[in-house]
């Protein structure tokens, strides 16, 4: 037994590896991701895409971790599943590629592509709140806002409308203008069917400006709303084309009209024309995705010349010193003291308090549209801010974000005390509870109060290179957002 154990050898203990630590790459790290730039835009698209594709493959599965585990590389399910990867992939950067082609802007045909990729970020509507300021809503030039309706033409267009029809096409239009206030049609402002009543009509007389019914809008298949009326603007470059979409858009609207087959005598419409009619219902979302798709450059270009023509707060200082807002002060001064102000002055005083008011608070013009003498009565001194807030219960975006906030320091609210107070009542038309009034007496149109802005400051001599909006006041508290976040704050204004 002793000679054995001594035979049989003992099994020794391996020694233990030194464990290496790994080396600190924190430094190295934080260097390269400075060096990497960051990559937007397209890219940023293929991602989402691609993530969606991942997570629709994943979640589509329902086989067990056991079954997986038991599916070799080579099993059918795992190459079926490759393959479908495969193709879907494929299809992404096909649309990258189709997206970036070099299409010449002068033809304004179909490059061949067939793809929906624009109706993911389009979706046929204006992207940019801005480009609603270089649109025309009567389509003879871009430098009137969409909003720009003057209150004769709008009057009279209306009138027109609500008249006894002379011809057909003075019957559609007017039964579509109707279709429009309708719960049918959206039941939309009186302001909004105008411009989309008056946009389908241009359209139509633009065409054929001597014709009796809908014959122009469908000759030749409809084809000629193309040929003849969109490439014709956008070649001599009339129209932008943000401009443009929002005519077919009406068109659309038009359309769609057509197709309910409601309010509107049938009999008077030829089968052809109608047949015609409803297959612009798919067609006219073609035509503005290629106009979205040939003309993309424009907005780019209307960001670049922003750059250099925004607003800043110095020209804001010009304009508290121009003698039109001295002016505005001065006759303040004078009715505090029961002096009468005369229409002009008025207008004056006016303008001076909705514009000071709107840069005080880097708003759209809706608030000082729908701004109250009730709710500016109510209004509550913050203490803390050393402002006063002035609730305002309609405006763009009441929806989403409850009732907007004016707040105007002190000396803004004294002015605006002695005007309801002292001005105002001599020339609101009795009843009218808007805070702001025409010289008529009565409350600004939809969307017509903004051009107050651009009159008075072309009054103040300040900017008078580019006209001036509201858009271009918000958007000075944008960039002064912007530069704060890169530590580089403007002077206070």
């Amino acid at each position: 037994m002793v000679q054995l154990s001594q035979e049989i050898p003992v099994a020794k203990p391996k020694p233990k590896k030194a464990k290496v630590s790994a080396p600190d790459l924190t430094e190295e790290v934080v260097q390269l991701s400075q060096e990497i730039p960051v990559v937007k835009g397209p890219s940023m698209k293929c991602r989402k895409q691609s993530k969606i594709i991942r997570e629709d493959d994943w979640s589509s599965t329902d086989e067990s971790e056991e079954t997986l585990s038991q599916v070799t590389p080579d099993s059918p399910v795992v190459k079926d599943r490759s393959m479908k990867r495969r193709k879907q992939s494929k299809i992404i950067i096909e649309e990258d590629d189709s997206s970036s082609t070099d299409e010449s802007e002068g033809s304004f045909h179909s490059g061949g592509s067939t793809t929906d990729e624009h109706r993911e970020y389009d979706e046929h509507e204006l992207k940019v709140e801005a480009d609603l300021d270089d649109i025309s809503s009567f389509g003879k030039s871009d430098e009137e806002d969409e909003e720009n309706i003057e209150d004769g033409d709008q009057q009279k267009w209306k009138d027109y409308y609500l008249s006894p029809p002379k011809n057909d096409r003075h019957y559609f239009m007017s039964q579509f203008y109707k279709y429009l206030l309708h719960a049918e049609g959206g039941a939309h402002s009186e302001h909004q069917t105008m411009l989309y009543t008056r946009q389908g009509h241009i359209i139509a007389d633009a065409l054929d400006a001597e014709g009796t019914d809908l014959s122009s809008l469908t000759d030749n298949d409809g084809l000629n709303i193309w040929d003849n009326f969109c490439v014709p603007r956008l070649r001599d470059k009339i129209l932008t084309g943000n401009t443009l979409k929002v005519y077919l858009r009406s068109l659309e609207y038009f359309v769609k009209f057509i197709k309910k087959g409601l309010l509107y005598d049938k009999e008077r419409l030829p089968d052809r024309q109608k047949e015609v009619l409803l297959s612009l219902r798919g067609r006219l979302p073609d035509y503005r995705s290629t106009i979205h798709r040939r003309t993309a450059h424009q907005e780019t270009t209307r960001k670049v010349d922003e750059c250099f023509t925004r607003i800043t707060p110095a020209d804001l200082r010009k304009v508290e010193a121009s003698s039109s807002a001295q002016s505005a002060v001065k006759f303040i001064g004078y009715a505090a003291d029961d002096y009468q102000l005369s229409s002009k002055e008025f207008v004056t005083v006016r303008d001076y308090l909705l514009v000071t008011t709107l840069y005080q608070n880097g708003s759209r013009p809706g608030p000082l549209e729908n701004a109250t003498i009730g709710r500016f009565k109510q209004a509550q001194h913050i203490e803390s801010s050393g402002r006063w807030t002035i609730i305002v219960d309609k405006h763009k975006t009441t929806r989403h974000h409850g009732p907007a906030e004016l707040a105007v320091n002190d000396c803004l609210y004294g002015y605006l005390k002695i005007y309801v107070e002292s001005i105002r009542p001599n020339f609101a038309a009795k009843g009218e509870d808007a805070l702001f009034v025409k010289d008529d007496g009565f409350q600004f149109t939809a969307g017509t109060i903004g051009r107050r802005v651009g009159e008075f400051f072309s009054q103040a001599g300040v900017r008078t290179d580019i006209r001036v909006t509201a858009t271009n006041i918000r958007k000075l508290f944008s960039d002064k957002a912007f530069e704060w976040q890169r530590g580089c704050i403007w002077p206070c204004f």
